[in-house]
């Protein structure tokens, strides 16, 4: 065996001189291939491990065609709600052997194409994504779907692409029944923008219920928290209904919360309030929240992952609604 230097950046051809074989050889003993005696593979093994080699996991993806890694992309990193999703992700991907390369979109459809076609590049051996708009983002998950898997997480983008995410019209109507049986008629929903399968999913659902249950007065109100706060408390405030709010999110709840207080409007004496997510907001804020269960999403789309038979699979998954002091009121 030649004389070991030990190098910040060890190379296959540095083993291979320090073992005196060829540089072939080192590359079939540490990818574990065969073609190399038991004693030659162990020269190998050993003089790799006193040098300090660490290989390429570009390369080694390259030879194996597998990384053992998987892109994440979701539409904002800062929302408690994708943040708790990716915990959830993590837990379950290193239980498979798996680590993740986690990226933002910043909603914007833009931005998400550059981050898949940039995990893409990295041969990721499947893609996770939250999609920013329910049809512009398409055309990127259909890109990257024809390279790599993809699963649609929590929203999805048209069934392009294997599907897991929460039942949004079994939430939306147990969140209807749980403020109506406190004896709410006039009820409001309050939530972003129809552009997210999820939003419009359970508007939709919303609009369902409420057409079944004529004797409901109803009210919707679209927007980014701070805003669709003002406007539906004015309504409250200056209109005929002061019942119940359901908020898209804990964080439209919070910003209701806080817009209801600041006039001098009761919860839940005045206002029954819940919210979807049930993220550790809601619980500091005492307010009832449907529990989504991420942690089912998070299981079911890394099997999906080990799943080659997957191509378009849908599955809608139940959560709970978890009760506070925002829909408790004195009996």
């Amino acid at each position: 065996m030649g004389h070991i230097v030990t190098s910040p950046h060890v190379t296959i051809r540095n083993v291979a001189d320090v073992a005196n074989v060829s540089t072939a050889t080192v590359s079939r003993v540490l990818s574990g291939l065969p073609g190399a005696s038991e004693e030659t593979r162990q020269r190998v093994l050993k003089t790799a491990r006193e040098l300090g080699y660490q290989g390429d996991p570009n390369a080694t993806a390259l030879r194996l065609r597998k990384s053992n890694t998987i892109g994440i992309i979701v539409p904002d990193i800062v929302n408690p709600f994708f943040t708790a999703l990716i915990h959830e992700l993590e837990t379950c991907a290193q239980q498979s052997g798996k680590d993740l390369f986690i990226a933002n979109s910043q909603n914007d459809v833009i931005i998400e194409r550059q981050r898949v076609q940039t995990l893409a590049n990295r041969r990721v051996d499947a893609l996770l994504i939250s999609p920013v708009h329910r049809t512009m983002s398409s055309s990127t998950i259909q890109w990257a779907h024809s390279r790599i898997p993809v699963i649609q997480i929590d929203r999805h983008a048209g069934h392009i692409a294997p599907y897991v995410g929460a039942d949004q019209n079994y939430a939306m109507n147990k969140a209807l029944e749980h403020v109506t049986g406190t004896g709410c008629s006039r009820v409001a929903y309050i939530g972003y923008p129809e552009s997210t399968s999820s939003s419009k999913e359970r508007i939709d659902a919303f609009n369902t219920y409420i057409s079944r249950h004529t004797s409901i007065s109803s009210h919707i109100e679209t927007g980014l928290p701070p805003h669709a706060a003002q406007q539906i408390a004015d309504w409250i405030e200056f209109g005929e209904c002061k019942d119940a709010i359901i908020a898209s999110s804990d964080l439209h709840a919070i910003a209701v919360k806080l817009e209801l207080q600041r006039r001098g409007i009761n919860i839940p004496s005045d206002v029954v309030l819940m919210s979807f997510d049930n993220t550790s907001l809601a619980d500091a804020a005492n307010i009832t929240s449907f529990q989504q269960p991420i942690d089912l999403i998070a299981r079911k789309s890394i099997e999906l992952v080990e799943d080659s038979d997957s191509t378009g699979e849908v599955i809608f998954l139940a959560g709970r609604i978890v009760i506070r002091g925002s829909s408790q009121r004195e009996s």
